[in-house]
């Protein structure tokens, strides 16, 4: 997996209503990905399961969450400059 971008915003509206180790392994991948370049991710949309699956797992803490895409890209940091 080629690791590009600094801040990444994901709906998950589209998501369907089940997400097993597979869905979360893959959301890990993306944040590492993000992480690795010194970015950061930030979650929109995400269905009442997953949410429940994050906080589970932890993986709340890493990865905000938020009700839309408005509230998630209002909520991300400001990119540094180069």
């Amino acid at each position: 997996m080629k690791c590009r971008p600094k801040l990444t915003t994901r709906s998950w509206a589209w998501l369907p209503t089940f997400c097993d180790s597979s869905g979360l392994n893959v959301l890990i991948n993306i944040m590492r990905c993000t992480t690795a370049t010194h970015g950061s991710l930030t979650l929109a949309a995400v269905p009442d399961r997953l949410l429940r699956m994050l906080d589970l797992t932890g993986l709340s803490a890493v990865m905000p969450s938020y009700t839309d895409t408005e509230a998630a890209m209002n909520a991300r940091p400001t990119p540094e400059p180069a």
